[in-house]
């Protein structure tokens, strides 16, 4: 069960590792390109949340193997660093779902909120369409991590507790 989780939230930071390459690709483009005033709205928070997806992707990626490693190794040798560890770290990623997904849910509101009051003004529009498609994208990551990670911590609690 450690292993799957752990190759989850890998196969999951690789996506948005990519997504992140292709949204800050996009931007680019469209900041090159300048095809319109709506694109160019677009482009500015596609290259924000670019960034963002492409560091947290990388971050994730990276330290997903020795964490996967440290978990196998306390399940096989000290418990106790399970426990005391990782099912708080775990916890701690539970918890924080509600915040995170609050962050972004109000960043969907605010994109509505900017595509329709600002319908006559094209850049703002356009960044708005962009904050609404990256908050989705943000929205349902979150989901799969917290179904992933409730699955894990009830699984390290029934097992270790």
């Amino acid at each position: 069960m450690i292993q799957k989780f752990y190759n989850a939230q890998k196969a999951q930071s690789f996506l948005f590792l990519l997504l992140g390459i292709f949204a800050t690709a996009l931007a680019v483009y469209f900041f090159i390109a300048s095809i319109n005033a709506i694109s160019l709205g677009f482009a500015i928070p596609f290259f924000v949340f670019g960034l963002f997806q492409i560091i947290f992707g990388y971050q994730t990626f990276s330290k997903t193997n020795s964490m996967c490693d440290f978990a196998i190794s306390s399940a096989k040798e000290n418990i106790q660093q399970i426990i005391t560890i990782e099912i708080p770290r775990i916890n701690k990623i539970l918890t924080d779902y509600n915040r995170k997904n609050y962050v972004f849910l109000g960043l969907n509101a605010l994109s509505i909120v900017l595509f329709t009051v600002f319908a006559n003004t094209p850049m703002v529009k356009g960044i708005g369409l962009a904050l609404f498609v990256q908050s989705l994208i943000h929205i349902s990551s979150l989901y799969f991590e917290n179904n992933r990670s409730q699955i894990y911590f009830k699984w390290l609690n029934d097992y270790y507790n």
